[in-house]
């Protein structure tokens, strides 16, 4: 935390740089407290291991920050001041005037059908905590109160609609309660362009992924040129979850051609065994949770692989100029040409298509552009391609059908190399948006972030 606000960010610089008053204090006092708790842990626990301790203290501050008790302390009166606080830090407060803003419930996927069911989000928790936090706010009131809420995503005609909270849409409706509607105002796009600041290219192949126009080309340049990322007390083990899987599935393509038969469940299995121990996950604290499910999926796919035609010939899955320095990883578990002629393409998804699929096949507006681009970019070359999708929760292999409409998989193919093209030249184009900005894991050394980038 030191490190952060003293060494390696200006955000203490440039909290010190404002005029006194009202904002100034507040940032400090947020800054002295994290300070303060901090300290008072590493007091109290002195004879806790360090990588423990660093843990222990990270659910400790997070349960703090989150709790719904109020804090013993209460905060210093400010009369100049708007407090800002969640609805959480509010309870046991009072103020003569409150705004609580924001009152919809959450946009984001509510199931991932791929996880295990002990770890599935509960819809309806999401809604009796959603009611319950909208009651603490409004009950904090003294003399008014005012509530927001936004009536679609986006602001504009085109824009999904947004549920708001259940309690906020009875309460409307049993009383007489003044609204006023916000006339839409059209937003500026901002847009940001960097170069090579600090130097750096790919240690390995870049993710075809990373060529989606909804990834942040300078995200994809600071974690994937510049090699930037924060250290880390243990290793998130759903990357080599999925490392290790993609690993045993190719292996499995690769065999059962060497062999001409198929491979068995059980040997699926040692081969999944073999590359979960060797990418280190065996004695990660995660490991129950993935371990099976990995294995679930591996044994699915060697059963559902029995479907493809037998490979003739494996296939170079990267693409790109060697001499660039810039080659493009697929990430496909399979890419073979059969004996029939066609050339197969196979990507791994571990969430169920089953509600998306018609007629068993995988139509190409249900697939996210991630996932497009490489079968796009492949068909520039393999005109017989051949498609596939394999749901690990499924355990079905679905052929993706190009889209019927002219030109679309061609625009897409399009995109892709412009924005490899500008990768290749070290020019890293991005379309800000300040929400997902806010959430970015590498934020506080982005150029943009930092106004380094004259934007």
């Amino acid at each position: 935390m030191c490190a952060f606000l003293f060494d390696a960010s200006d955000y203490l610089r440039r909290i010190l740089t404002l005029p006194a008053g009202a904002e100034r204090s507040l940032l400090l006092g947020e800054i002295t407290t994290s300070l303060s708790r901090a300290g008072a842990w590493r007091i109290t626990h002195p004879g806790a291991p360090r990588h423990k301790s660093r843990l222990s203290f990270g659910e400790y501050f997070r349960d703090s920050l989150t709790m719904s008790a109020p804090s013993p302390i209460p905060p210093p009166a400010t009369t100049d001041a708007v407090r800002v606080m969640t609805c959480h830090a509010a309870k046991g407060l009072e103020f003569p005037y409150v705004a609580l803003v924001g009152q919809t419930l959450s946009a984001a996927p509510r199931g991932h059908k791929w996880l295990p069911p002990n770890l599935q989000p509960s819809v309806e928790e999401d809604v009796r905590q959603s009611d319950s936090l909208f009651f603490v706010g409004v009950t904090r009131a003294q003399c008014a109160l005012i509530v927001s809420f936004a009536s679609t995503a986006g602001g504009n005609a085109r824009s999904r609609d947004r549920e708001i909270t259940p309690l906020l849409s009875r309460w409307r409706a049993a009383y007489p309660v003044n609204t006023v509607r916000f006339a839409r105002t059209a937003v500026e796009r901002e847009q940001a362009e960097i170069s090579d600041i600090w130097g750096g290219s790919p240690k390995r192949a870049l993710a075809a992924s990373s060529l989606d126009r909804e990834r942040c080309a300078i995200q994809t340049y600071l974690n994937d040129f510049l090699g930037a990322r924060f250290p880390l007390n243990e290793k998130p083990l759903y990357p080599i979850f999925f490392q290790s899987i993609r690993r045993s599935m190719e292996r499995l393509i690769y065999e059962s051609g060497a062999r001409g038969s198929a491979i068995s469940q059980s040997n699926a299995t040692e081969i999944f065994r073999e590359e979960w121990k060797v990418n280190g996950a065996d004695g990660h604290p995660h490991h129950q949770i993935y371990f099976s499910l990995g294995q679930k999926y591996v044994e699915r796919f060697a059963q559902a692989i029995q479907s493809l035609p037998p490979p003739d010939k494996f296939l170079e899955s990267a693409l790109g100029d060697d001499t660039a320095g810039l080659r493009l990883r697929l990430d496909l578990v399979a890419f073979h040409r059969s004996t029939d002629g066609s050339v197969i393409a196979v990507q791994f998804r571990p969430e169920s298509y089953a509600d998306k699929a018609k007629d068993g096949n995988l139509q190409w507006s249900k697939l996210g552009n991630a996932y497009r681009i490489p079968f796009a970019l492949l068909r520039q070359r393999e005109p017989n391609l051949r498609p596939f999708i394999f749901s690990g929760e499924d355990g079905v292999l679905y052929p993706f059908l190009w889209s019927a409409k002219k030109g679309s998989v061609e625009e897409e193919a399009r995109r892709a190399e412009e924005r490899y093209r500008l990768f290749s030249r070290m020019i890293f184009n991005q379309q800000i948006n300040h929400w997902k900005c806010e959430t970015c894991d590498v934020h506080v050394i982005c150029p943009h972030w930092l106004e380094a980038a004259g934007v």
